[in-house]
């Protein structure tokens, strides 16, 4: 487990990875000229402090990936 801030990410490095690929390519984070972040953008904000929904996300990949095995539309 990694602890970021006052949250704990339960998943594997691959999936961290993509997790903050994910908030990378989606950021919409604030700067001002000086580029001191003026305002966080929700990505940011939910990887500092909310954990309900990083153990969703994470839950959710995984029953995503278990269902398109089931379906044999991806292999186990």
């Amino acid at each position: 487990m990694e602890r970021v801030g006052s949250v704990e990410w339960h998943g594997s490095l691959i999936e961290r990875l993509d997790l903050l690929a994910a908030v990378q390519h989606n950021c919409e984070c604030r700067f001002d000229a000086t580029l001191l972040l003026v305002e966080a953008c929700a990505s940011h904000a939910m990887l500092a402090g909310d954990q309900r929904a990083l153990n969703g996300l994470l839950w959710n990949r995984r029953l995503a990936r278990r269902l398109r095995v089931e379906e044999g539309l991806a292999e186990a």
